[in-house]
């Protein structure tokens, strides 16, 4: 019985390349599938992104390769062909996020790295039109404060040459008034790496501020942020586990919404007051006027940005 498998599918693999040699590729992409259904590996699905590139479907290549998107990126055998694909497609900041990973060659880095600047070059310089009406979109997108979810924002970073992003950032970033695209827009340039200077409106106190870009981590490794779970862990987690939970998913929300930005009170007192809040449901009056005044403006605007959302 494993003898008579094995011949059916050998008979598989020799039909499969049978055909894909006789450039029959309706047949070949359905024996492709086939071969991928019963054997799952990246080998096999590969097989298939290859078929597309030889006929010159690269969108549908593409397409095809995000589906398995998690494994060729942990993948040292395909990364560099997976990247490739990215930049043949013009997905430009996704192709340097790729680049930073260590799974290259110091030849496959050098030649990508020549091959994502030269399509980016020729892109800016056939694309001016579209380049042109991606920045209105994102000037129109930063005026607005309605929330921007992820499928939103990929077309909107969807082949953006990383020079076109810079400037998106210097020149519509200081005026922004939207804090889901802030947020999302402060976490793309830490993913890629850049170096910096920002200008934004503090959510908080709405004045202007610099932050280096080199200094940005990602929502949940931010100093405000790690220090408020060590000190929310410490006060509940071995008293009230129900409340730390609840209370730790709260604070979550909260400080994402308003990445990249520190609310203007300690870590210390942001956690005292929003246990003595939920635990009570109010503030003592005999806190620190100017600490409770820290936190009502920070309740204040988290409330509005919530409000946002509905």
């Amino acid at each position: 019985m494993n003898k008579q498998i094995f011949n059916q599918d050998e008979a598989l693999f020799a039909a499969f390349e049978e055909a894909k040699q006789a450039r029959n590729f309706l047949l070949a992409e359905q024996l492709a599938q086939k071969i991928y259904q019963k054997y799952p590996s990246l080998d096999n699905h590969y097989r298939l992104v290859d078929l597309y590139l030889m006929q010159d479907f690269q969108q549908k290549a593409y397409e095809v390769a995000l589906e398995e998107r998690d494994n060729y990126e942990r993948s040292a055998k395909y990364l560099p062909q997976y990247t490739q694909l990215t930049i043949m497609n013009y997905a430009f900041l996704y192709a340097w996020r790729l680049l930073l990973r260590n799974n290259f060659t110091d030849d496959a880095l050098d030649s990508l790295n020549k091959q994502l600047t030269s399509a980016e070059e020729f892109y800016t310089s056939i694309y001016v039109h579209k380049l042109q009406e991606k920045y209105v979109q994102w000037q129109a997108a930063f005026a607005n404060v309605r929330p921007i979810f992820n499928d939103e924002f990929q077309l909107l970073i969807s082949q953006l040459p990383l020079a076109t992003f810079e400037t998106i950032i210097q020149e519509l970033l200081p005026n922004a008034q939207n804090p889901f695209l802030i947020a999302k827009t402060c976490e793309l340039m830490n993913q890629l790496e850049l170096s910096m200077d920002i200008y934004l409106k503090d959510v908080f106190t709405e004045e202007n501020i610099k932050i280096a870009s080199s200094a940005l981590t990602t929502p949940n490794e931010q100093p405000f942020t790690k220090t408020c779970e060590q000190i929310l862990a410490q006060s509940l987690a071995n008293e009230d586990i129900a409340l730390y939970e609840m209370l730790h998913e709260h604070m979550m929300q909260q400080l994402t919404l308003t990445y990249p930005f520190t609310p203007p009170i300690s870590a210390k007192d942001y956690i005292r007051l929003t246990i003595q809040l939920y635990q009570t449901g109010q503030i003592s009056e005999k806190e620190d006027i100017a600490t409770i005044k820290q936190f009502q403006l920070i309740q204040e605007k988290y409330q509005k940005i919530i409000q946002n959302l509905l």
